[in-house]
């Protein structure tokens, strides 16, 4: 029972040593793809080279007059059934439309007019939690040294101030990632990313300007992994209180003897 204990403790320390290291690598990642925001530098210039061709002005006034019409339908029973069906298309439409018009309205400027996919709150924040990361992998090693020569043991205080600040960069990478989250999320990634589905957009031609999709990809991936590294800890919080636990039960067996 102690051996499996052991190794299932040492396969835990080993699974969040190794979510760590991909964390860390997701951070890199972020702070590389987001140093530069490529919407701030390319200018919207003939709308061919973004439309395989142009938007019909009557498909976009047939979109506003079926929109006024659904409006007023919503008394009208008898098409409720295509109700649904019918306002997704019509929602479709509007939007690509809309930002075809953004596009015809911002020609000559930055696409950043368009599409404001906070790149810059985005780096700022890669790089805070990076910065934090690596401060946490130099403490982790400085940890082993200083318990190496016994530092620990001789200062008390000196180790409880230690852990407080261990505590406080756990709790300011979860803080950071949390932020990070909210302007990921604020941003117009997935407005974005819906225009590429629009049926005239050629969509390789803004993958040459930027793959958002590596950067939200790999955000998900960080975000993942936190909640793993929580779930770790909560597990291992777990366990020591249950070793705790059996230890004050054995004192108490050994004192009432």
């Amino acid at each position: 029972m102690y051996t499996f204990k052991c190794s299932f403790l040492i396969a835990i320390k080993l699974l969040k040593d190794l979510v760590d290291i991909g964390n860390f690598v997701c951070v890199c990642i972020l702070v590389h793809l987001s140093h530069k925001n490529p919407f701030e530098s390319h200018y919207i210039g003939n709308l061919s080279n973004y439309f395989y061709g142009e938007v019909n002005n009557a498909l976009i006034k047939r979109v506003n007059i079926e929109k006024q019409i659904l409006n007023g339908s919503k008394n009208i029973s008898s098409i409720l059934f295509k109700k649904k069906l019918f306002l997704r298309k019509l929602v479709s439409k509007s939007f690509c439309s809309e930002i075809y018009d953004d596009f015809q309205k911002y020609n000559g400027t930055k696409l950043s007019n368009i599409f404001d996919l906070k790149y810059s709150k985005i780096h700022k924040l890669s790089v805070a939690t990076l910065v934090l990361y690596c401060v946490d992998i130099f403490l982790s090693f400085a940890s082993i040294f200083l318990l190496g020569c016994g530092i620990f043991d001789k200062m008390k205080c000196f180790a409880n101030i230690y852990a407080t600040i261990l505590l406080a960069l756990i709790v300011a990478k979860y803080i950071l990632s949390v932020i990070l989250f909210y302007y990921m999320e604020k941003g117009d990634i997935e407005r974005y990313d819906d225009f590429l589905d629009c049926k005239n957009v050629k969509v390789k031609t803004f993958k040459k300007i930027t793959d958002v999709n590596t950067l939200r990809n790999c955000f998900f991936a960080f975000v993942i992994m936190n909640i793993i590294i929580l779930g770790i800890e909560k597990l291992e919080n777990v366990l020591d209180f249950e070793e705790k636990l059996g230890g004050n039960e054995m004192n108490n067996e050994s004192y009432s003897s």
